[in-house]
């Protein structure tokens, strides 16, 4: 995978500040307020574009780090930032829409509204910890854990047989190819019947195969962590056996040092 900036980053970054250049042109000089809305939408466009052309290069950069050192035994879980930001810009939006959208017509303030909603019920829903964060990741010396609430399993350094790199929906994605999926499935600790469960697991497996390319993936960053320094964290302890053995206790991934 090439971490770098697409013609379509670039693409939507120009056309996002141009779109809010003229809406704000539209709201102060032609003293339509829908303009206010035309630009709070194209902003949320442009900040879409800029970050990937921002992340592609920190991503590059991470690459170029002599080591990354991860210690296991503690489990990475879901950060709690990203999709409250993410939250806050769509109620911005809704709300900017609702307020300055009413030349454009009522079908789009209605629009903006149940974007201003849902978004303000997800922020809230996430600032009372009420959505579950029950899914984690543990590096352990005998392979990588994927945990769930209410059972986990193991892929063993070994059972790995390919790792890519690819992007889904706007997302750093990093797909494992498993060489003995039997062996996946033995490794299952579970509270309840571990049979429905290995058919439900392979179920997925098997969707992951036709739609991702991959029999098992995960977005590093949904877990706070760089998807090109997760990468060369596996990469390394796929070869080197000995740092294996340092796998006991760490809360994230990093450069050694850092």
């Amino acid at each position: 995978m090439h971490f770098f900036a697409t013609l379509r980053d670039w693409f939507i970054l120009v056309v996002g500040i141009i779109a809010v250049i003229v809406g704000l042109f539209i709201a102060i000089y032609a003293g339509d307020k829908s303009g206010f809305a035309i630009a709070a939408f194209f902003a949320g466009v442009a900040a879409v574009g800029g970050w990937r052309i921002l992340n592609g290069r920190r991503l590059r950069t991470s690459m170029q780090a002599d080591k990354i050192e991860v210690i296991g035994g503690v489990p990475l879980k879901p950060n709690r930032k990203l999709p409250i930001v993410t939250a806050i810009g769509f109620l911005i939006i809704g709300i900017i829409g609702v307020l300055a959208g009413h030349s454009i017509g009522i079908m789009f303030v209605i629009l903006t509204g149940i974007i201003a909603f849902f978004s303000l019920l997800f922020l809230v829903l996430l600032l009372a910890r009420v959505l579950p964060r029950n899914h984690y990741l543990i590096f352990e010396a005998n392979g990588l854990r994927f945990g769930r609430k209410h059972y986990s399993f193991l892929i063993e350094w070994e059972n790995i047989a390919g790792l890519n790199a690819a992007h889904l929906n706007g997302n750093d994605v990093l797909l494992f190819v498993v060489a003995d999926i039997e062996a996946l499935i033995s490794s299952i600790q579970c509270t309840g019947s571990k049979e429905d469960l290995a058919q439900k697991i392979k179920k997925q497996i098997k969707n992951n195969q036709i739609w991702l390319g991959g029999d098992i993936a995960i977005t590093p960053a949904a877990y706070g962590a760089d998807i090109a320094l997760f990468l060369r964290a596996i990469e390394r302890y796929l070869t080197d056996k000995r740092a294996r053995e340092f796998l006991k206790k760490q809360e994230r991934i990093g450069d050694e040092g850092n």
